[in-house]
């Protein structure tokens, strides 16, 4: 962490501002040391990240969260899937962001998993705060080791420990629909962004119901089980992906494969590593909401944001690497 980032931050539950005890420091950053304000708890900085977590995950009202950071917590850091070309293209697509207007532009990353989006706006000049409510922000603090203008920090998307007005750009890439309300953490985001200034989201759409239907009753047994026999269960799932990619044109191949993945959604991303994370994406985490064009854009209307973009009708409908899902982008009047 460097000092600088004091300058953003409030606690959580006092908004007092915070006093920084030093541990261990490093070519100017605190590696080790501890956040204080008026409250009786301090926040630790370990591993030079803030860790600005109220409460114990274990009890009430972090209690609900558990499953979540645990899941991406042991998901980015388990699996390998950078790729510099698709996640600059992928940024900029549900982004709606020029990567050219990107530098010195103070940039919140809502949910950063291990930190491939935050390293597309560092490389580019951003200077970025990246927040993740699980340990995947290690994953993210190593990967943007090598860039001084990203900073990452472990906290609540829905209580985060900002002062209002602090950002230029705030983003959310498939983030927001595994808290436990989508919207209230949209709400909360939104007091951060500065006036004329722009925020970008993209969510999970909402399915059929027969979809929706298959979906909650998978979902019901694999939340529950354990991370590694997931993981395993989602390798065994790649080659449906990659049949469905092979079906190309044939159309009975492709009608069989697309009845199940209506029934048993699997990803069909040409990378089997990536295929076998989104699949783990998808079954693992506590929450998952999914939402309507029309919804989504209530929101930001409701927020009196301007120059409203549906990102995802710029999209095509599926590409390996974007599209899919419900993308808006809007100014903050």
């Amino acid at each position: 962490m460097k000092r600088d980032l004091l300058n953003l931050l409030l606690c959580p539950l006092c908004r007092g501002r915070f006093h920084l005890t030093p541990g261990e420091e490093h070519e100017g950053d605190v590696i080790e040391g501890t956040l204080s304000c008026a409250c009786p708890q301090p926040y630790p900085i370990h591993y030079g990240i803030p860790r600005v977590l109220p409460g114990d995950l274990g009890n009430e009202p972090e209690r609900m969260y558990v499953r979540t950071a645990k899941s991406f917590g042991w998901e980015w850091r388990r699996y390998e899937v950078q790729d510099v070309k698709t996640d600059q293209a992928v940024f900029h697509a549900k982004t709606g962001f020029a990567l050219a207007g990107l530098e010195g532009r103070l940039i919140l990353d809502a949910g950063c998993g291990g930190g491939r989006y935050s390293y597309v706006a560092g490389i580019h000049g951003a200077e970025v705060v990246a927040v993740d409510l699980s340990l995947a922000v290690e994953k993210a603090r190593e990967l943007n080791a090598q860039l001084g203008n990203v900073q990452v920090l472990q906290a609540n998307l829905m209580s985060l420990p900002f002062q209002e007005e602090s950002f230029d750009l705030i983003y959310s890439i498939g983030v927001l629909h595994h808290t436990p309300d989508t919207r209230a953490a949209f709400n909360a985001l939104i007091p951060l962004l500065k006036k004329g200034d722009r925020i970008a989201i993209w969510v999970y759409p909402r399915w059929t119901p027969y979809r929706e239907r298959m979906n909650r009753f998978w979902r019901n047994i694999t939340t529950r089980l354990p991370y590694p026999l997931l993981h395993y269960l989602c390798l065994l799932a790649a080659p449906l992906g990659w049949l469905t990619l092979k079906a190309g044109k044939t159309p009975l191949i492709r009608n069989v494969m697309w009845a199940i993945e209506k029934t048993i959604p699997f990803s069909t991303h040409p990378d089997w590593r990536i295929r076998v994370c989104d699949t783990f994406d998808w079954y693992s985490p506590q929450f998952q909401w999914h939402h309507t064009e029309e919804e989504v854009e209530g929101w930001f209307k409701e927020k009196g944001m301007k120059e409203i973009i549906n990102l995802g009708r710029l999209q095509d409908a599926y590409s390996p690497l974007r599209g899919g899902g419900v993308n808006f982008v809007g100014t903050k009047a």
